[in-house]
């Protein structure tokens, strides 16, 4: 299940990106925001990858859904804060892109 998880996730980060290309071109803030929960989004990945039998591993899979869903919305800052709260759900201090 885990495994089918990740990979499911994994197909979001193109559909965040093409969506946003389809988009009007992003203002420069837009375009941080975008960069911002990519990056934010690889971190996920990756520390879920290595925590897979933590016991809050299910609270940060249902924030990192959330957050994905977010961030293909076009709500870069609260997708941000969702992947934030995931990561710390894992025990995983964010590293900011800026």
């Amino acid at each position: 299940m885990q495994f089918t998880h990740i990979a499911s996730l994994l197909l979001i980060v193109p559909l965040i990106t093409s969506a946003a290309a389809a988009a009007q071109p992003p203002g420069r803030e837009q375009s941080i925001r975008l960069e911002r929960c990519e990056s934010l989004h690889s971190q996920y990945l990756a520390a879920l990858a290595s925590r897979q039998a933590q016991d809050r591993t299910g609270m940060a899979e249902t924030m990192g859904a959330k957050a994905s869903t977010l961030c293909a919305a076009h709500k870069e800052a609260q997708g941000a804060r969702a992947y934030v709260k995931a990561l710390s759900y894992l025990g995983v201090r964010h590293v900011d892109v800026r």
